[in-house]
């Protein structure tokens, strides 16, 4: 009883949840238990809301709006913001109209943002699934050559089903180990 109380006090003046979807709401296409439960509970209260932001960059929003709904929840793209997100409005503010080198998919094209594989004014690490010795080899040779080295989110793993595979950070802690520079880091 005292625990509950505990719980309830805590949540009190809660008024905004910022939710984390990869392995806080859903494991791979399962839904965490007590997941579903909670999102409708805040969905109950007159007071409250919640929005999604995952640190995974390598999908739009509108592709989770589609895997939730397939789990069993109906939201709108409003509701659903990625570190892709929060890098894109980063490099239009700071870095307006650069030219961006980026490991990652390429989300950021979508968002506006100048893609060029070489001579960029910037350059981006993301969660790249599809990275090659290449892909690094270039975004060290533009760190080490004095480009802002930029990364989307500082997670070192991504959870699966199966395990953990490597994300964003333990890709960016190999470029830092080779050029001697840390990124800044955006996301959560």
């Amino acid at each position: 009883v005292d625990f509950m109380q505990k719980k309830e006090d805590a949540l009190k003046g809660v008024k905004l949840f910022v939710l984390d979807m990869d392995g806080t709401v859903y494991l791979g296409n399962h839904m965490i238990d007590g997941a579903l439960d909670f999102i409708h509970e805040v969905d109950a209260s007159e007071d409250r809301d919640y929005i999604f932001f995952t640190n995974n960059a390598s999908r739009v929003p509108s592709v989770y709006v589609e895997k939730l709904h397939k789990l069993g929840l109906d939201v709108d793209e409003s509701k659903v913001v990625t570190a892709g997100d929060v890098c894109a409005e980063f490099l239009k503010v700071n870095y307006p109209g650069a030219k961006v080198y980026l490991n990652g998919t390429p989300v950021l094209k979508e968002k506006g943002i100048h893609l060029v594989e070489e001579d960029p004014d910037v350059a981006v690490q993301s969660f790249d699934t599809t990275l090659t010795y290449h892909k690094l080899d270039r975004i060290c040779h533009y760190v080490r050559n004095g480009v802002p080295f930029i990364a989307t989110h500082m997670d070192t793993n991504c959870p699966t089903e199966y395990g953990f595979m490597p994300d964003c950070g333990a890709m960016c802690s190999l470029i830092t180990d080779s050029t001697g520079v840390k990124p800044r880091f955006l996301g959560k």
